[in-house]
C-alpha cells in the first residue's frame, strides 16, 4: 500500500474489480485518490472457474450503466430489513477482517455520511463481534448513514450454534440511527453481485439505487 503511486493512479485511472483482500485496494484508491472502484467478481475463479450468468450480467450492468441504478440482488434472493429508513451517501466498505485492520492507517475509508458495506467468510460469530465493535469503538458507525450487509459465507457460533451471524447483526444493529439491509449476495458467494464502491448509494426500507 505505501509503495503505491497514487498520483500515477489518479492520472491515468482503470477499472478496479474484485473482493476479500481486494479491500485494501479499494479503500486506498478512495482515500488516496478519490477514484470508485467495483465491489465484484475476481477473473479467478469467479469468472474463469466459477462461471454464472447473474455475476456477469449484475457486473456489466454496474460497469456499463449510467444515472440512476436499482441494485437487483442475484438470484433473486430477498434482502432483509434489519433497520428501516431512508439514507443517501457514497458507498464504502468490504471485507470486515481487512476493514478492521486498516483502522488508524492512511488507508481505512472515511465513512462520514457514507454507506457501509460489510462481508466476511470463515470467520468465527465471536471474531465477527469483536471485529464489530472495534469498529463502533473507533467511531465508524457512529458517522455512517447506513449499513449494508452482504454474506457472511461459513461464519459460524460452534460454541452457541443457534446464535449465529444473523441473530448478532440483528443485536448489534439494534440502536444503529439509520437503515441496516442484510442479506446482499456479494462477496464471498456464487453468484457475486457488484457493488460501485465511491458511487453515491440511496437505502429506502429495503431498496438500493446507485447514481453511476
Amino acid at each position: 500500500m505505501p509503495l503505491l503511486d497514487y498520483g500515477l493512479i489518479a492520472a491515468h485511472p482503470k477499472p478496479v474489480i474484485g473482493y476479500s483482500d481486494i479491500t485494501a485496494l479499494h479503500a486506498a484508491l478512495w482515500r488516496q485518490c478519490g477514484l470508485p472502484s467495483w465491489h465484484g467478481p475476481m477473473a479467478w475463479p469467479d469468472l474463469a472457474e466459477q462461471p454464472h450468468r447473474e455475476t456477469e450480467a449484475c457486473l456489466l450492468t454496474m460497469l456499463a450503466a449510467s444515472g440512476r441504478t436499482v441494485f437487483h440482488n442475484p438470484g433473486g434472493r430477498a434482502l432483509t430489513v434489519l433497520r428501516p429508513g431512508n439514507a443517501f451517501g457514497p458507498l464504502v466498505g468490504g471485507n470486515l477482517t481487512v476493514l478492521a485492520s486498516l483502522l488508524g492507517t492512511p488507508w481505512f475509508p472515511e465513512t462520514a455520511g457514507a454507506v457501509l458495506f460489510l462481508e466476511d467468510v470463515r470467520e468465527p460469530v465471536p471474531s465477527l463481534e469483536r471485529m464489530l465493535f472495534q469498529l463502533k469503538s473507533a467511531g465508524v458507525f457512529e458517522k455512517a448513514s447506513a449499513i449494508l450487509l452482504g454474506r457472511f459465507a461459513d461464519c459460524e457460533n460452534r460454541r452457541y450454534p443457534a446464535y449465529g451471524a444473523d441473530a448478532l447483526f440483528r443485536d448489534f444493529f439494534r440502536a444503529f440511527h439509520g437503515p441496516v439491509t442484510a442479506g446482499l449476495q456479494c462477496g464471498h458467494c456464487c453468484p457475486n453481485g457488484t457493488l460501485p464502491l465511491g458511487r453515491q448509494c440511496q437505502v429506502r426500507d429495503g431498496e438500493i439505487w446507485f447514481i453511476l
